[in-house]
């Protein structure tokens, strides 16, 4: 039972870990693209964002170039289909 009390906690230790780093990379990423800009109204491109969501995946080389590239388009598209949305929600205001 020790046992299993023991692996929780390296787990959840783990994971703290794991959020710690997802935290610092967002946010090292929202400084790198926002660079020189207004805070309180950034703007970052499609094509931007997805570049930063790809690139750290192709530096680990976790995955294929072919596959880095069907990403970083899928991103795109699915970003260029929310744009309307959001526009026409905001309109709605």
């Amino acid at each position: 039972m020790a046992v299993l009390r023991e692996i929780k906690k390296e787990m959840t230790s783990g994971e703290e870990i794991s959020q710690n780093m997802t935290k610092e990379l967002t946010e090292q990423m929202f400084s790198e693209l926002t660079k020189g800009q207004d805070l309180h109204h950034p703007s970052v491109s499609p094509e931007q964002l997805a570049a930063m969501v790809v690139q750290p995946i192709s530096q680990m080389g976790l995955a294929e170039d072919e596959s880095l590239v069907e990403l970083q388009q899928a991103l795109l598209h699915m970003m260029e289909s929310m744009q309307p949305k959001q526009s026409d929600e905001n309109d709605d205001q």
